[in-house]
Order: structure tokens, then C-alpha cells, then sequence
């Protein structure tokens, strides 16, 4: 990855590319840093920790997940698990490892055949109530309210900036856990 700075209107910015192969047809995605470089702190909001936020990030593509892992970084969130496969998501779920904070799920199948909505249905089910962000390409709003009824926490809709999912996640852990409220409040 390559960092690439831009100076627009008197003010410096920092994008990272992220290159991606699907289909023989190579990508490039540049992505916003707000990071040191702009607000001179480790955060990119104010004086919000992110450091403290643990995420479980799960997506069957790799190249999905390291994309989303960068943006994740940027923002200074640093404690992040991976699953490819709902199953094993399910498991490290259960299992309290980790104590997590929030899923972000690709409503797309894993590997092993299920979405992120289905995930959400199965976290239900062994009790957890941990907050959903999930990630896909459905806007329209049929998939909106299907997924509000299923009780997706928050939803956003590829592709996306790293300031959307910025705004996103701040506002899942402001409303949605109450430990890191007291951190951040």
C-alpha cells in the first residue's frame, strides 16, 4: 500500500490505496486518512478513544476484510478479529473470548454459506447482544427494512467512505456500549 498526499484548498490530506484484484480486472480504491496527520492526535473524532473498541470483522472474502481491517485501523482500532466463516464468528461469540464490543458482517455468504443477517440470527440465539453493523451492496429499501426487522443494528451501503463508517461505528458505540461511553463520554 502507498500513501499519497493531496493539498486542496490549504489543507493536507492523506489517502491509502487499496489495490484489489476481482474478476482479472485490477481496482484501486483511495481511501481518506484522518488520522495524526490532520487532527494531530491517535484518534478521528475529537478526543473519542478507539483504541478501546473490540471488533469482530466478519467476511468470507479476504480481500473484503483487509480493506474494511485498514479502514478499521485508521481509525486507531487496533483490538480486531477475523472469522471468514459465520461458524467459527458463532463460536468466538459464544465463547466470550475476547470480549467484543460489535460484529461488522458482510451481508454476503461467508464460506460456509451464511450471511451476515443469518449470523445476526444465530448470535440472537445463543443470547449475545452484541451490536451488528452490517456491511453490503442492497440500498434499496426493501433490504433496508428487511434488515431493520431482523435487527441490524446499523447498515451501511457499499461502497462506502472511511467518514460514513466513521460516523457509523461512533454512533453504534455511543448508543450501544455503555462501557465505552464512560471511556469516551
Amino acid at each position: 500500500m502507498q500513501a499519497y498526499y493531496l493539498r486542496i484548498n490549504d489543507r493536507e490530506d492523506c489517502f491509502q490505496s487499496f489495490n484489489f484484484i476481482k474478476f482479472g480486472i485490477e481496482l484501486y480504491f483511495y481511501l481518506p486518512i484522518y488520522s495524526s496527520i490532520i487532527s494531530g492526535k491517535n484518534t478521528i473524532v475529537g478526543d473519542f478513544d478507539w483504541t478501546a473498541v473490540k471488533v469482530l470483522l466478519v467476511d468470507g472474502d479476504d480481500q473484503s476484510r483487509a480493506a474494511i481491517r485498514g479502514m478499521l485501523s485508521q481509525l486507531g482500532i487496533t483490538q480486531v478479529f477475523e472469522s471468514h466463516t459465520a461458524g467459527d464468528a458463532l463460536n468466538f461469540i459464544a465463547s466470550g473470548y475476547g470480549e467484543l464490543d460489535l460484529v461488522i458482517a458482510d451481508w454476503a455468504r461467508t464460506s460456509d454459506g451464511v450471511d451476515g443477517v443469518e449470523l445476526l440470527d444465530q448470535a440472537r440465539f445463543v443470547g449475545s447482544g452484541l451490536p451488528f453493523l452490517i456491511v453490503t451492496d442492497k440500498r434499496d429499501e426493501i433490504s433496508v427494512n428487511y434488515a431493520k426487522d431482523e435487527g441490524v443494528t446499523y447498515y451501511i451501503g457499499k461502497p462506502y467512505t472511511i467518514k460514513e463508517m466513521t460516523r457509523k461505528l461512533k454512533a453504534m458505540v455511543l448508543k450501544e456500549i455503555p462501557r465505552l461511553q464512560t471511556v469516551n463520554g
